[in-house]
């Protein structure tokens, strides 16, 4: 056996071994059944509709009753399919997602071998496998640990088909670019950064020819569509000129990432502007994340650092770039006699990395690992808490009890699909909460002068003191629950003065970071 062949081995080796330990960090505690945050709830109910009415959910058309996310849909598909296997439970929607996350590393580290060589593969792993944040984002019943594994593929096929421009690498990006978009609208940053580094690094008439290329037009025409087909085109025409969210991810990679955000930006600008033999693969990577960053900032309204997911293990594999090279100047005098030192110098450097602040785990004793780590912006308390209350304390055989909520996939999936005594909770006029838009939803009154959803026409709608009243006076017993304070105000003041609070609870008790902005209050009447 050639020593490259050994190495090779070696690699494979590693890569197992890899996946092997980040499964053990991402399951660990999830057979706990910790409660869903809100939009775990979309998941698991969307997931839940596929397995009712199959592929008959597309032809719904976001109608009632049958209303399907044109979003998220490989992960709806994918929890749908293991709900089959494993029955409906908040761990085996997240099962899933864990298995994805364990193998994320181990991408990461394949490309990173492919750009920068094997030192680099490994710190990359390393890194990425006990990220605090990728652990988090593994054990979450959402897509973005899909379209992390999804972009870090089609970065690498990309670049194979840079090489080699046959059918087969052709095909395979395409695939991979139709599941990323399916995935997540976000994943069409990555596509304009292919579009972007293809012009810049090649000559002008092969770009012309490449753009001429029939079937590179339907593609694009494809994609168009489908970018049409699930909202992405609304959401960013109507950001903008109206966004500036630099504030806010600037909080995130300077007060919480810090030192990786650094060593980032050093290793990217090395690899870009160095005489690095693969400088030209490198600024795709630095491309892809700078794009991202800068339409999250001026052109995607909606705040929230769980965004930042798809470029995060291209952020830390830079990083590592970074680590190996600054390593290097140190060991320009040794390097060929001691090759020892070239292998630990930057791995001691990584550890030391490590083990600074909380943004890494080494040892999973944790069971529990919160969204709310770095940023408090989701609403996170012990929902399964409040619906024991609600389904204890209810009588819902002769539909004597009705249920208020905000979030309507909640209620579905503690209540089952087929109950019907539901009142959503919405706001009267619009607005943005966290930059996302919130507002009214579309209504019309019935005979008895009530107010019922357009979409859900079984649905009362609750926006003020008046439709409350109405439901009150309808059903003996009844349980509003309320988790946003930017919710109509004279309803809330309504409730705290006239009904009974059943139970008010402001935190999830093994959250790290206690405080929460989203306090959440059960009320009753008749009860």
């Amino acid at each position: 056996m050639n020593k490259t062949t050994l190495k090779s081995n070696f690699f494979i080796l590693l890569l197992f071994g890899t996946i092997i330990i980040s499964f053990f960090f991402r399951f660990k505690g999830i057979t706990n059944n910790h409660p869903f945050w809100v939009d775990e709830y979309s998941s698991a109910r969307q997931a839940r509709l596929i397995q009712m009415y199959g592929t008959a959910v597309f032809k719904s058309l976001n109608k009632a009753p049958l209303y399907f996310e044109n979003r998220n849909i490989t992960t709806h598909f994918l929890i749908a399919w293991f709900f089959k296997l494993f029955g409906e439970s908040e761990w085996t929607a997240r099962l899933p997602i864990v298995i994805i996350g364990a193998i994320v590393p181990a991408a990461v580290m394949i490309l990173a071998r492919r750009l920068y060589g094997f030192r680099v593969a490994v710190l990359s792993g390393l890194l990425t496998t006990l990220s605090y944040y990728e652990i988090t984002w593994s054990r979450q019943a959402r897509g973005y640990m899909i379209q992390q594994l999804l972009a870090l593929l089609a970065v690498f096929f990309y670049l194979r088909l840079r090489e080699n421009k046959n059918i087969l690498n052709l095909a395979l990006l395409t695939f991979l670019i139709v599941l990323g978009v399916a995935t997540h609208p976000l994943f069409f940053v990555l596509v304009i950064a292919f579009f972007i580094h293809y012009i810049i690094t090649h000559r002008q008439k092969e770009v012309v020819a490449i753009i001429k290329n029939p079937l590179i037009i339907l593609s694009l025409i494809f994609l168009i569509g489908l970018a049409y087909g699930i909202g992405s085109f609304s959401v960013i025409l109507k950001s903008i000129g109206n966004v500036n969210n630099l504030w806010y991810y600037h909080a995130f990679f300077v007060r919480e990432y810090g030192v990786l955000t650094f060593l980032a930006l050093v290793g990217g600008l090395m690899a870009v502007f160095s005489e690095f033999r693969h400088k030209v693969t490198s600024l795709l990577v630095v491309l892809y994340v700078a794009l991202h960053l800068f339409f999250l900032s001026f052109f995607f309204g909606p705040y929230i650092s769980r965004y930042i997911n798809p470029v995060f293990p291209f952020i830390l594999l830079l990083a590592s770039y970074s680590i190996v090279k600054i390593s290097d100047l140190f060991l320009v005098s040794i390097r060929q006699k001691k090759y020892i030192f070239y292998i630990i110098t930057p791995l001691i450097l990584v550890f030391i990395i490590i083990f600074d602040r909380n943004k890494f785990v080494t040892n999973p004793k944790w069971e529990y690992y919160s969204v709310n780590h770095d940023f408090r912006e989701i609403a996170l308390i012990d929902y399964q808490r409040v619906y024991e209350i609600v389904k204890t304390k209810g009588s819902f055989k002769n539909h004597q009890t009705a249920i208020i909520e905000t979030w309507l996939d909640r209620p579905r999936w503690f209540m089952g699909e087929n109950f019907s005594d539901l009142y959503q909770l919405t706001w009267k006029d619009v607005g943005l909460v966290n930059g996302i838009p919130v507002g009214y939803e579309s209504y019309f009154y019935n005979n008895e002068g009530v107010k019922l959803s357009k979409a859900y026409p079984k649905i009362g709608i609750i926006s003020e003191t008046s439709d409350l009243k109405k439901a009150i006076k309808k059903y003996p017993r009844g349980f509003i629950f309320i988790d946003d304070a930017s919710l109509p105000k004279d309803v809330q003041e309504y409730v705290d003065k006239n009904l009974k609070k059943e139970l008010y609870l402001d935190h999830y008790p093994l959250d790290d970071n206690p405080y929460s902005i989203w306090p959440a209050t059960l009320y009753s009447w008749g009860i």
